[in-house]
């Protein structure tokens, strides 16, 4: 039985096997660092999440438009008790 490559010693290996080790070894971690990258990279984090969200309201808006509809609303009318809370406070003062 012949020891396979990844069983051997890295200076038991030939030329074209140590060239082929690192290869493999380096697309590894580009493939590492690149989910790294995603990972870290907060916009790109956020706007996969506001991506993901304005395919469930599509998706509500179709399936179910008066939810949709209540959501938005609700949304709307939040917005306007923020706002107005907001300018009472400025207005205090």
């Amino acid at each position: 039985m012949t020891p396979q490559p990844r069983d051997l010693t890295v200076d038991q290996l030939s030329r074209e096997e140590l060239l082929d080790h690192v290869a493999s070894a380096r697309a590894r971690l580009a493939s590492t660092l690149d989910a790294l990258e995603d990972k870290a990279n907060v916009p790109k984090q956020f706007k996969k999440g506001a991506t993901a969200q304005a395919v469930k309201l599509k998706k509500l808006r179709r399936e179910r438009p008066l939810v949709f509809a209540a959501v938005v609303v609700g949304g709307a009318v939040a917005a306007a008790g923020i706002l107005a809370l907001v300018v009472k406070s400025a207005t205090k003062r």
